[in-house]
């Protein structure tokens, strides 16, 4: 029995969409003060409100002229690409993380979410040392 490819990669997207919202809460969370998140928070879920109706939107803008396989293959792409950007990102980064140790933000939060955070923190920890030297 073959399983049609619209539906691995329909699993695969709600598993990668509820893990990445997660993430994202989770870090969000831990980064902004309850004052800043009830200014912030918001403003992120109105973008996240447009953005799925503007995706979609797009969605079917694409599909006409891609078709679903190459608009598929798009919605990869974008996501190596993102992948690649990050990786940019913490090597531009060192790996050092200005002596920021990324294991200490919490047990029980996401590995990823304890790694931006620290690149964060690390970020800021330069941009001050910058300052006062």
């Amino acid at each position: 029995m073959e399983v049609p490819l619209g539906v691995v990669f329909y699993l695969w997207v709600g598993i990668f969409n509820l893990m990445v919202i997660a993430q994202f809460w989770s870090f969000a969370n831990d980064l902004y003060t309850p004052e800043q998140g009830k200014r912030l928070f918001p403003i992120v879920a109105f973008g996240a409100s447009l953005g799925a109706v503007l995706g979609s939107y797009v969605a079917q803008l694409l599909i006409g002229p891609l078709g679903v396989y190459q608009l598929m293959l798009v919605a990869g792409g974008l996501l190596v690409l993102n992948f690649f950007v990050r990786a940019g990102d913490l090597l531009s980064a060192g790996l050092v993380f200005a002596g920021v140790n990324w294991l200490s933000f919490g047990v029980g939060h996401f590995a990823l979410v304890n790694l931006g955070l620290a690149l964060a923190v690390g970020r800021e920890n330069q941009r001050r040392t910058a300052e006062a030297g």
